[in-house]
């Protein structure tokens, strides 16, 4: 098997490093993007309270605290994306394993043959040798 696999395992291995360093970094900023735009829903919020509501600045602090809110249910989208496939490359990886590990069988196993199989071929030879005893009659 490793003769089979062994050139492509250490480039399918580098990959799955990579992509897993490249998910880790993609958690790491929709972890930072949430904590920002948490602060920043809590500051617009304050704003909200402390000038009138018809004002200018009132005006763009709710619609700034909509915007942090829609950041932050995106924020959580991506975080349960990169949780799924985590998940997901678990389950592929199990199954590629499994898969390796009965080709490995297939190909070191020691073919057997049946009873069946045996009978068959001890009836052939039998009958092939009456053939050629009766033709040499």
């Amino acid at each position: 098997m490793v003769t089979l696999w062994g050139g492509h395992m250490a480039d399918l291995l580098k990959i799955e490093r990579d992509v897993e360093k490249v998910a880790e970094m993609v958690e790491d900023i929709a972890e930072a993007v949430e904590k920002v735009a948490t602060m920043t829903e809590e500051i617009s919020k304050d704003i909200e309270e402390e000038f009138p509501q018809d004002g200018a600045i009132n005006k763009v602090a709710h619609f700034v605290d909509h915007l942090s809110e829609e950041v932050i249910k995106d924020a959580h989208s991506t975080q349960e994306f990169i949780h799924q496939m985590t998940s997901t490359e678990k389950i592929v990886e199990t199954s590629i394993e499994a898969a390796m590990e009965a080709f490995d069988g297939l190909i070191n196993a020691k073919p057997t043959i049946s009873k069946s199989e045996s009978d068959q071929d001890e009836a052939t030879k039998t009958h092939t040798e009456k053939t050629n005893s009766q033709s040499n009659l």
